[in-house]
């Protein structure tokens, strides 16, 4: 990897940060799905971040609801000479839930964290994001999409192993290791599917090739170039191999997963080759400031399938994120400092 230069990971933005970030228990649920609380801080988590702004010098406006903050600004009522909204919104639902803080900023001027509304919408969208996969020829899996008909057209081999998920959530909602199916036949298939669709509320489905074997996650940040940190195995229950495991609804939101070095179990050509390809997708999709993107990595083969891209990922006390800062010698503050450096310079063109 690159090397960051060291200045990126100090304070060097004088201004206030505005922490936007939904908080189980602060903000207000706009919709009836209560599985949104799975995307929520816990207060714990929202104080990590707080009180490591503050550690590192930033003076530290919080809100926990997107329309108050809109309202608020609309309103004359942040009186601030310069600040930048770090932003984790992503209340409500839908696939463009969390462009709604990126817009309005845009709109009125307004610097904040993150990718713009277009990458945040188009990132949340597997199976759009697996169709550009498709264009760019990078190890593309059988993947459709179901919302009460098959696009672009039913499967044409229905005896590959499967999983089936939501098309645009996150924090694992609504997958379980049930969705995960090897089917007799066509019909079986289609039944399992709907059965599906119908206890989810008929949520838009991805239908998805399923790849037994590693998983990692992917952290890429923008400053003169995109940089790559290295990439993080995922371990379930002291297995390095998931094989057919996955991070389920439960797992995630308890995070009962640990992390290593991928370069560790499958050496550094097989990182580096996840490094490229990552980075490839990251400016394919239009991915601003930080990003991450996960994969799964066959066991038989070695090919790396890449399947989950997030355009504003956590980063807790015991996450994938931070440990690939730990990695490089950063440790939460150098974190947080790097991404809003990172947006003030990729985005913003500050010089720092």
């Amino acid at each position: 990897m690159n090397r960051i230069n060291k200045k990126y990971f100090t304070k060097l933005f004088g201004g206030t940060v505005i922490l936007l970030a939904n908080v189980s228990g602060r903000t207000t649920i706009y919709t009836d799905n209560l599985n949104i609380i799975s995307e929520y801080f816990s207060k714990e988590e929202f104080e990590y971040i707080y009180s490591n702004l503050q550690n590192c010098g930033y003076d530290v406006l919080c809100y926990y609801n997107e329309n108050d903050f809109i309202k608020d600004y609309l309103n004359n009522k942040i009186k601030l000479d310069e600040f930048i909204v770090f932003n984790f919104a992503r209340n409500g639902y839908g696939v463009g839930k969390k462009s709604l803080i990126p817009a309005f900023c845009d709109l009125n001027g307004i610097k904040y964290t993150a990718s713009n509304a277009y990458a945040c919408s188009f990132a949340r969208h597997k199976f759009h994001v697996n169709s550009l996969l498709k264009y760019l020829n990078l190890n593309y899996l059988e993947t459709y999409l179901y919302n009460g008909e098959w696009l672009p057209h039913k499967p044409s081999n229905y005896l590959v192993k499967y999983i089936i998920k939501p098309a645009f959530e996150s924090a694992s909602q609504g997958v379980y290791s049930q969705n995960i199916v090897e089917a007799k036949d066509y019909m079986d298939l289609n039944q399992r599917v709907e059965y599906c669709f119908s206890t989810m509320n008929h949520v838009p489905l991805l239908i998805q090739q399923f790849i037994a074997g590693y998983e990692a996650k992917t952290t890429l940040i923008d400053f003169e170039k995109t940089f790559v940190l290295p990439p993080i195995g995922v371990e379930i229950n002291e297995k390095h191999d998931l094989d057919n495991d996955i991070i389920t609804a439960d797992i995630a939101f308890e995070y009962n997963h640990k992390n290593y070095l991928l370069s560790s179990e499958l050496g550094e050509k097989l990182a580096q080759k996840v490094e490229t390809q990552a980075i490839t997708i990251y400016k394919s999709i239009g991915m601003q400031n930080y990003g991450r993107i996960d994969c799964r990595i066959d066991n038989k083969t070695g090919k790396v399938y890449f399947m989950d891209f997030s355009t504003m990922p956590y980063f807790v006390s015991d996450g994938e994120m931070l440990f690939a800062y730990n990695a490089i010698g950063q440790e939460i503050g150098g974190l947080l400092n790097s991404i809003i450096n990172s947006a003030l310079v990729s985005k913003y063109h500050y010089s720092l």
